[in-house]
């Protein structure tokens, strides 16, 4: 029998993971914004269009990740899907 305290390490665990869940989406688009910033040349609608294009493919990227948009079936996509899931 494990004679070991247990320590109770979920709910801290889960709240970095949540942490790190929205920083990098935030940190994503901050360099979105910058790259299109720097590229646009006064330009909003390639800056609005860039941005978005941006979102559109993090967010399409995750959803495929996890599985729960566009599964190939893939034995790499099915190992990524537990991990992160």
């Amino acid at each position: 029998m494990d004679d070991r305290p247990h320590v109770p390490v979920l709910k801290q665990q889960t709240a970095v993971r949540r942490g790190f869940r929205g920083a990098d989406p935030l940190a994503g688009v901050t360099g979105l914004a910058e790259f299109y910033g720097l590229v646009a040349n006064g330009s909003r609608l390639f800056f609005g269009w860039g941005i978005f294009g941006g979102i559109l493919l993090i967010v399409g990227t995750f959803l495929n990740l996890t599985g729960r948009v566009g599964t190939t079936g893939s034995p790499h996509a099915s190992m990524i899907s537990k991990r992160v899931s």
